[in-house]
């Protein structure tokens, strides 16, 4: 085929896409449906990441492979859900979901870097973005949401955490017991000063 994709399956051919300032009418659909496959292909070959389309009503519209290796569904058991089932139950009960998609139609994007729950109910940390979707016309079409697996760099950020705080307290409890050691060594020397004191005393008298 000229200007762009093989019929043979398997992929592009190296050849450049076609010149939209240069074409109209028919030529701009090519266009349109070549860098359509691009996209495709790209999306079909991800499997480190996540990437699928979320219709206006909030229902999964497509899937990749990186879906079920991030998040466990098959295609057949992803697509037409409910998107809010990657959520975790506490942030679907504060309506999490509704405001992802709220704030991506309102803004084009939103960051959801967040725990999220996979088929089989377990947990990870995902830096995830919805992008909003448009057509040529500026309609919108739904959004796509981009997400990978970000538990590891969380946990390590959490044990940094976790040892910065011990490490807070256990400075925290030196400091202690060096002001407790100043305040006894300061009491023993009043109390030795004191019979000190009187000795003077009585010997200024004799």
């Amino acid at each position: 085929m000229a200007n762009g994709m093989s019929d043979t399956p398997g992929g592009i051919q190296n050849q450049s896409a076609p010149d939209k300032h240069s074409q109209t009418g028919n030529e701009r659909l090519q266009v349109s449906a070549y860098n359509q496959r691009v996209f495709q292909l790209v999306v079909e070959n991800v499997e480190d990441y996540a990437v699928f389309v979320v219709d206006l009503s909030g229902n999964n519209a497509s899937w990749n492979p990186g879906v079920e290796k991030l998040l466990g569904y098959g295609e057949n058991e992803f697509v037409g859900q409910d998107a809010s089932i990657i959520f975790t139950p506490e942030d679907r009960a504060a309506k999490a979901p509704e405001w992802e998609l709220e704030t991506a139609l309102g803004t084009g994007r939103c960051e959801d870097v967040r725990w999220h729950l996979r088929k089989d109910g377990s947990r990870f940390w995902a830096n995830g973005l919805m992008i909003l979707l448009k057509d040529e016309t500026d309609e919108v079409r739904g959004f796509v949401k981009i997400m990978r697996d970000n538990t590891l760099h969380k946990q390590a950020e959490e044990e940094r955490e976790r040892l910065l705080e011990s490490e807070k307290a256990a400075r925290a409890e030196a400091e202690a017991a060096t002001r407790a050691k100043d305040e006894f060594l300061a009491l023993i020397a009043h109390e030795l000063c004191s019979p000190l004191n009187s000795v003077k005393g009585w010997n200024s008298m004799l």
